[in-house]
């Protein structure tokens, strides 16, 4: 089960690269906290077994 849950986060990875490239500018001029993209991928996989572990690194 390990090894589904690095591949999924790859996949995501993905996802965030297609979303900079659209918006450089943006990007470039403020980049997202580590925290906020930890939040975005936790709504996406709130089943994910790392869930708590984020939240109280959060507080």
């Amino acid at each position: 089960s390990g090894d589904d849950a690095d591949e999924e986060d790859e996949e995501q990875d993905e996802d965030d690269d297609d979303e900079e490239e659209e918006h450089p500018a943006s990007a470039d001029s403020i980049p997202p906290p580590p925290a906020l993209r930890v939040t975005a991928r936790i709504s996406f996989r709130p089943q994910s077994p790392h869930y708590s572990s984020l939240r109280r690194m959060l507080r």
